[in-house]
């Protein structure tokens, strides 16, 4: 029923063969010469994704928890030697609900040597010995809960030799057939049967619902219709995973979730990350719940689904998804991806082939998603398109003015809106808390209503339940950092005051009522107090101490005759040197834990600490200090002083190779002292938040001060360097950008080379900059 990721089988220590499974249901046929006449063994090896594969399952902020292993049961069954191995089929409904299916059966032999029949009960144990051997195979169609049989094949002679596999097509028609929709989920079922001389040999059995999915345009877009009736998609994205056994959900907690979901109102459900439990999809098509199933291409570089190994293992992902679940008339359609760019190369190609199989192999509806941002959007390959929101937007109306432009990019196909908001489980602030229970409940409500407000065919909202992620999460400050906090229900299934908002939605009943609270993000009074504090104890120090204010004016205005006396051994306070190396270092510090806590709850932010910090541990480490800031900027002050002192005990180096007299102290002044222009930063590091507030935007202008101070500093250094050791200036400069590109390149090459740093890069830019 699934195994994450790839298993090896062996029999009794005999290779079998290796399988991709990806969670997907599939079938093993174990050879009859494999086994012996005593005891057999069984061997499954299982193995997880890697390289490529792996990153596109682990990297993505909301991935979920890789699980490897035998997550979901594995059967062993028994075959006569003839037997039916597979029932496909496909449906087509016509005006007065006159249905015909079309059914493909796969009748499969193995060693007819021992295909043992007879119509002597009591000889049924007797071989035959034979090679070839003719049965007689049928076709019927019932009702599923009475059995009433309503449709019947005539019987088709199949001669067989050994170890084949035939093919054998039927087409039954029903007349006023009971049709299948998530209001009334009427089932059939085709029985394909085997006779030999008369006796049942085998005998097979598939779930079959009469249903016609199809897309209708007006002046206001375009709308799903179900047996030619309008339906308006209210969906869940669904993620199968409870608190006791994580991804392993039970028989009867997975009917709970149906129940539950029918409850709320919801006739769709989005499965997200791994093919669903072939059970659960069983329970779909009973209780009347559509399915839309994703190829679990979620947020990655173009450059990683690009690669042969990503190409072909989503071509077999989708080929196991049409071959397991294609049947089910709860499956609606299949989704391709979600906010890949767009790509009229290689990848659009990739695209483009896929939906041909997909639509080829099957008549569901072919989908993807796309997030707010997106510059284009290809719908050649689809035939319906969901926008999924974006942490940058951050009130409605620049989300209503998003979904406006978005729509604009598609060419009149039915759009669902897709949306949620992680929170804190037990923040009961109000809606004005954006971390807030009633928060989440708010933002549902108002997307659903700017969904409504354009016309789209529905809602999908992110998500049912909660469910552990991959890599820690920054955005929540949980204590749990790896819990997806976006459910409807937790993952004890508890509900959400977002519950009862979305079945108000879903039902036409009436909203609850939120509390909005008085939270507002303000920044941290201490960055500003101790930011004036260090501002006084500069312009103290400069007027109370005439050599420190000669010291300051001097690095700035003469550089040449200052370090010359650092050359000549002139002596400069020391006392002075490291009042002022404390002050750069806390004003390095306010200024980013300043930029840090502002964007804590960006997703661009949250991608970018995720490269920078490929480890979780030191993520989770770094992600918890985002949420207390004055100890951050504590971290940080120390840590810009740990890096003050081995530049200096770099350049002592160099001095020691060069057989220059100089002293550590030296190479500490020259660092300190060239350092100087970053007290610029601090005017601009105490009101930094404040200004943000009004636009992030203006975090571009303070980035390029930032970048014009650090380039100043650095050729400051390096002139301080060519003075010192008597050096021509150019060959400082060559030497000194020499080893700072040596540094780049070296700490570069080992993040591409372990974590693709460069296709995250332009992923990230290319969707979200």
């Amino acid at each position: 029923n699934g195994v994450d990721d790839n298993i090896e089988v062996y029999i009794n220590n005999d290779f079998i063969g290796k399988y991709l499974s990806g969670m997907n249901p599939f079938t093993v046929r174990i050879p009859q010469k494999a086994f012996t006449n005593e005891a057999n063994t069984l061997k499954i090896v299982v193995t997880s994704a890697t390289d490529a594969s792996r990153k596109v399952k682990e990297k993505n902020i909301f991935a979920r928890k890789v699980f490897t292993g035998i997550i979901r049961e594995i059967f062993l069954m028994g075959t006569p030697q003839v037997w039916v191995s597979n029932v496909k089929y496909n449906t087509q409904v016509k005006e007065g609900n006159q249905a015909n299916v079309n059914v493909k059966a796969e009748i499969s032999s193995g060693e007819l040597e021992k295909f043992v029949v007879s119509s002597d009960f009591r000889d049924s144990t007797k071989p035959l010995g034979i090679s070839k051997t003719t049965v007689q195979v049928e076709s019927a169609l019932r009702r599923k809960n009475s059995n009433e049989v309503v449709a019947s094949s005539s019987s088709q002679s199949v001669e067989f030799e050994n170890e084949r596999t035939i093919p054998v097509n039927f087409n039954l028609s029903v007349n006023n057939a009971n049709l299948w929709s998530p209001d009334s989920p009427n089932l059939y079922e085709i029985v394909v049967s085997i006779y030999k001389n008369g006796r049942l040999i085998d005998r097979d059995s598939s779930t079959l619902g009469f249903t016609h999915n199809t897309i209708k345009k007006d002046a206001n877009g375009s709308s799903f219709f179900v047996n030619n009736q309008p339906i308006e998609l209210k969906g869940v994205d669904y993620i199968e995973e409870s608190a006791i056994n994580g991804p392993i959900m039970n028989y009867q907690k997975l009917e709970e979730d149906v129940l539950k979901l029918k409850t709320l109102g919801a006739n769709f459900i989005r499965v997200k990350y791994y093919a669903p439990n072939p059970y659960l999809a069983t329970l779909c098509d009973k209780y009347g719940l559509f399915m839309l199933l994703d190829i679990p291409i979620y947020d990655s570089p173009k450059s990683f689904i690009s690669t042969n190994e990503i190409k072909v293992r989503m071509m077999n992902t989708a080929e196991r998804l049409v071959d397991s679940y294609d049947t089910h008339p709860s499956v609606f359609g299949w989704g391709l991806s979600e906010n890949i760019q767009e790509d009229e190369g290689a990848l659009g190609e990739f695209f483009n082939s896929l939906s041909s199989f997909l639509k080829k192999s099957s008549n569901k509806l072919v989908y993807k998603t796309v997030k707010f941002g997106a510059k284009s959007i290809n719908v050649n390959n689809v035939d319906f398109v969901g926008f999924k929101d974006y942490r940058g937007y951050h009130s409605f109306e620049s989300i209503r003015n998003e979904v406006i432009r978005m729509k604009s990019l598609v060419q009149n196909k039915p759009i669902f809106l897709n949306y949620g908001a992680i929170i804190q489980p037990d923040n009961h602030n109000g809606f004005s808390d954006p971390l807030s229970l009633d928060y989440q409940a708010n933002y549902i409500l108002n997307l659903y209503k700017i969904a409504k407000e354009n016309f789209f065919a529905g809602s999908i909202i992110s998500s049912f339940n909660d469910y552990e992620l991959n890599n820690p999460l920054m955005f929540t400050s949980n204590i749990n950092q790896h819990l997806a906090s976006s459910g409807l229900v937790d993952r004890n299934r508890q509900q959400r005051i977002s519950y009862i908002a979305v079945q108000a939605l879903f039902n036409n009943e009436k909203e609850p009522l939120l509390n909005a609270g008085s939270f507002s993000n303000n920044t941290p009074v201490s960055f500003i107090v101790f930011g004036l504090f260090l501002i006084v104890v500069l312009v103290l120090l400069i007027n109370r101490f005439r050599r420190f204010r000669e010291y300051i004016f001097r690095s700035l205005l003469r550089p040449y005759n200052f370090y010359a006396d650092i050359r000549d051994q002139r002596i400069l306070s020391l006392s002075h040197t490291i009042f002022i190396g404390i002050i750069i270092s806390f004003t390095i510090g306010i200024f980013y834990s300043s930029v840090i806590h502002f964007f804590k709850t960006s997703e661009i932010a949250q991608m970018l600490f995720m490269m920078a910090l490929p480890n979780a541990t030191f993520q989770e480490f770094f992600y918890n200090l985002v949420w207390m800031p004055e100890v951050l900027m504590l971290i940080i002050t120390i840590t810009v002083l740990i890096f003050i002192l081995l530049l200096s005990l770099l350049i002592k180096i160099i001095a020691y190779f060069l057989r220059a007299r100089f002293y550590f102290i030296d190479s500490l002044t020259i660092i300190i002292w060239s350092a100087v222009p970053i007290l610029a930063l601090l005017p601009i590091a105490l009101t930094l938040s404040r200004l943000l507030m009004l636009t992030s935007s203006l975090i571009w202008i303070v980035i390029i001060i930032y970048l014009a101070i650090s380039i100043w500093v650095l050729l400051r250094i390096m002139k301080a360097s060519s003075v010192v050791f008597d050096v021509k200036p150019l060959n400082a400069y060559l030497v000194g950008f020499g080893i700072v590109a040596l540094f780049s390149v070296a700490i570069l090459a080992v993040y591409q080379s372990s974590y693709s740093m460069t296709a995250y890069i332009q992923h990230l830019i290319g969707n979200f900059i």
